[in-house]
């Protein structure tokens, strides 16, 4: 989350434009960040709601899960900066919890 951490061009970081936004002007893609912070909040349940039912039960399935899975892990991604592209947050996050 540190290297995300000063000046930097985050045009890789950019979503991209859609509609009438595609003929836009393309802005400046510099931006400060001050800050990449990231917690695990808990493990909460399981990575789905199981639902069971009847037919799927003498199979072994569950409805809208597996057995064995484990739990839902979820974090919280804090960033501070001077400004930000359109979905540049969304997409800085994804890349810190997937590293």
């Amino acid at each position: 989350a540190e290297a995300f951490v000063g000046v930097h061009d985050f045009r890789a970081y950019r979503g991209a434009f859609r509609g009438s936004d595609r003929t836009r002007v393309q802005e400046d893609t510099v931006c400060s960040l001050y800050g990449v912070t990231i917690e695990e909040e808990g493990m909460f349940g399981d990575t789905v709601d199981r639902i069971t039912h009847p037919h799927f039960e003498d199979e072994g399935y569950v409805v809208g899960g597996h057995r064995g899975t484990s739990p839902l892990r979820t974090y919280v991604v804090s960033i501070t900066g001077d400004r930000f592209l359109y979905k540049m947050c969304r997409f800085i996050a994804g890349a810190v919890v997937e590293g």
